[in-house]
């Protein structure tokens, strides 16, 4: 193997080293909170992204017949309400955060 060859296999080897660290970092890092958004307010958030998962669900749960439209009804208007209650924190915190930045 001359040197040219040997100087190519190890450029290659760590330029592969390097890609493979740029894909796998990633996973391994914790995400940053966004800018202007508390710790409340991404409770909130996922409370929120729960919800509506779960409103998802109930509705699936409806139209393949799994439960009955009486059970659809009560659950969807108790989701409904826990709903309106995050989406109406979520809205006067961002409404009190908005007053702060003027």
């Amino acid at each position: 193997m001359s040197n040219f060859q040997s100087i190519l296999l190890i450029v290659s080897f760590m330029l592969s080293l390097i890609a493979a660290w740029s894909i796998v970092v990633p996973f391994f890092s914790t995400e940053a909170e966004p800018v202007g958004v508390s710790s409340g307010d991404s409770a909130l958030q996922d409370l929120k992204d729960r919800l509506f998962r779960e409103l998802e669900e109930l509705e699936f749960d409806f139209r393949s017949a799994r439960i009955s439209q009486d059970e659809y009804k009560d659950m969807k208007g108790r989701l409904s309400v826990s709903i309106a209650e995050v989406l109406g924190q979520l809205d006067s915190g961002a409404e009190d955060g908005g007053d702060e930045v003027s």
